[in-house]
């Protein structure tokens, strides 16, 4: 996890002011660009190699809308499983990603604001 203070602020900052509509979209974008950045970890791990950054970028596109696809893929058959089979699917799941699916990492942003006259 890679948190700058002082660029988390800027971001909760700008958030803020925006509205519903384009605070939904800059959490799409979000979305979008950690799926992303799990796939260039992936690649990095993978020691892979291009001939161009326009050929690793498109690699990571690939790969993310790949993800993306499957991801939704697995909701709709997630969607059709019974309580009991989810609570078991997760369990299982849990234990293959060695515990990070049920680790929650906690992180509190405290905003102080003041007027000053």
């Amino acid at each position: 996890m890679n948190i700058n203070p002082d660029k988390v602020k800027e971001l909760v900052l700008l958030f803020s002011e925006l509205d519903d509509d384009y605070q939904k979209e800059l959490m799409g974008k979000a979305y979008e660009l950690s799926l992303k950045q799990s796939q260039k970890n992936l690649i990095k791990k993978e020691n892979k190699k291009f001939k161009s950054e326009k050929e690793y970028k498109e690699e990571i596109e690939k790969r993310s809308n790949e993800r993306a696809k499957e991801s939704l893929d697995l909701l709709q058959i997630f969607d059709k499983i019974d309580d009991e089979g989810k609570a078991q699917l997760a369990i299982v799941l849990d234990k293959l990603s060695n515990g990070d699916l049920t680790r929650k990492t906690d992180i509190e942003i405290k905003i102080n604001s003041k007027k000053f006259l």
